[in-house]
């Protein structure tokens, strides 16, 4: 499922990140941080959100960086979860 998260379809992107997010895999963290920085907002939400859900340190930095992205949702979802 993790390579999905490079599929060139964002729909595809979306739906690896849901179900990574929802694994509580360990080696889910880095990749789906990672996605915070995907070109399509969908998927940087989705990514903001469900690293809530892993409530993984190793995310930290990335969602920070995420707190000012161009897409105000996103930044308000990365906030969110760095207050969880």
């Amino acid at each position: 499922m993790i390579q999905a998260l490079e599929h060139p379809e964002a729909r595809v992107r979306w739906g690896a990140v849901m179900v990574l997010g929802v694994s509580g895999s360990p080696e889910a963290v880095v990749p789906m941080a990672k996605c915070l920085r995907d070109k399509d907002a969908g998927v940087r939400l989705a990514a903001a959100d469900l690293l809530a859900e892993l409530n993984d340190p190793r995310a930290v930095p990335d969602l920070i960086d995420a707190l000012g992205d161009a897409d105000e949702n996103v930044g308000r979802q990365a906030a969110n979860t760095l207050e969880r």
